[in-house]
């Protein structure tokens, strides 16, 4: 039996929330991020600038799992005093330490993975924080043979620094196993 722990966005990616779940979770996660809506000073522009930007982290996040570039996945969490991730209603990673680790110990069994973004929301909040809601499907082929699938939702506030755009926060929840698998 292969033990499934998840790992935030590749780590949990996961929970298909549906009408008000989904909408109370992107409340909350502005909550608990101390985040306020955008300011007028923050230009139009500039938060479509964002939100592209934004869009862009989440596709090289995409594609450095399907290449096998955990240091590049692991590099998308903040080292921040702030991080958080949970999963399914329970603390998770309260370092990025921490995700490092879970991918350590799952990447040293796994020889592919992937995961598709599924209409990917993202509100610019400032030129340096955004919020993100997606659903998902994240899957992974182990080295022995064999694998699995599953599909979530996460909602998640993104700040941007010297890495470029990393999670600082964040929540994913289980929907089962990814349609069609």
């Amino acid at each position: 039996m292969i033990h499934r722990r998840r790992i935030g966005p590749l780590v949990s990616l996961v929970g298909l929330m549906h009408g008000a779940s989904f909408g109370f979770l992107t409340i909350g996660m502005l909550w608990i991020s101390g985040c306020v809506p955008a300011t007028p000073e923050f230009a139009a522009e500039q938060r479509a600038a964002v939100a592209d930007s934004v869009h862009a982290a989440l596709q090289s996040f995409s594609e450095a799992q399907v290449a096998g570039d955990w240091g590049r996945v692991a590099a998308m969490y903040a080292d921040s005093p702030d991080f958080l991730w949970m999963e399914d209603g329970k603390v998770m990673y309260e370092s990025a330490a921490d995700v490092r680790a879970a991918l350590e110990a799952l990447t040293s069994s796994m020889s592919a993975a992937s995961i598709t973004w599924i209409q990917p929301s993202v509100i610019a909040l400032s030129p340096g924080r955004a919020e993100v809601s997606t659903l998902y499907e994240q899957s992974f082929t182990m080295a022995e043979g064999g694998g699995f699938s599953y599909a979530g939702a996460i909602s998640a506030v993104m700040i941007n620094g010297a890495d470029g755009w990393q999670f600082l926060r964040g929540h994913s929840s289980s929907g089962g196993e990814a349609p069609g698998r």
